[in-house]
């Protein structure tokens, strides 16, 4: 089947060239940009849900023989890959069953970064990890969720400060002198 390691290869994008996206057109294409090319490290819950996920596909090879050698990882019935219209349609029945606010699928890559964000990861290495080509655009796109981060340094760095010998005497003689 698929080797399990810990990280994800992205190294191709599953695409259709057609603008009615029919199931026959969908291709294995290159990533976009070179920078789309990169290897994700999973933590390890994420790993453990996939490792779940192969264990439960040896189970349904065996209801649909088919789909036994698709090279896809989510696949349909006849070993053809799961399109992204697919994905959301099933997608979006979950997050109805759960009760959940309306969300698509990519906006976990958004909850991801923003996760990311929140863990303290730099942004260079975000940058990477989304493939972005420019620090910019993962800046840029991402800014309402490091505005949260930057008032959370302050906050930290002003705690600090305060905890600080020198921090908690600065400002507090009869002279305050700012240095420009």
């Amino acid at each position: 089947y698929f080797p399990i390691t810990r990280e994800i290869d992205i190294s191709k994008t599953l695409a259709s060239p057609k603008q009615n996206q029919i199931k026959s057109s969908w291709r294995i294409f290159p990533p976009k940009t070179k920078n789309a090319y990169r290897t994700v490290p999973l933590p390890e819950v994420a790993y453990k849900q996939i490792e779940m996920w192969l264990k439960m596909r040896k189970e349904y090879v065996l209801l649909f023989p088919e789909a036994k050698d698709s090279i896809y990882l989510l696949c349909q019935r006849d070993g053809s890959p799961l399109t992204t219209r697919d994905l959301r349609y099933h997608f979006d029945a979950i997050v109805k069953k759960a009760d959940l606010p309306k969300i698509t699928p990519h906006n976990l890559r958004h909850t991801y970064t923003a996760l990311q964000i929140q863990a303290g990861i730099d942004p260079k290495s975000l940058q990477m990890l989304l493939g972005h080509a420019s620090i910019k655009t993962t800046l840029n796109i991402y800014a309402h969720l490091t505005e949260d981060k930057k008032r959370e340094n302050i906050s930290r760095f002003d705690q600090m400060l305060k905890n600080s010998e020198s921090g908690a005497k600065a400002g507090q003689g009869d002279k305050t002198t700012f240095l420009a």
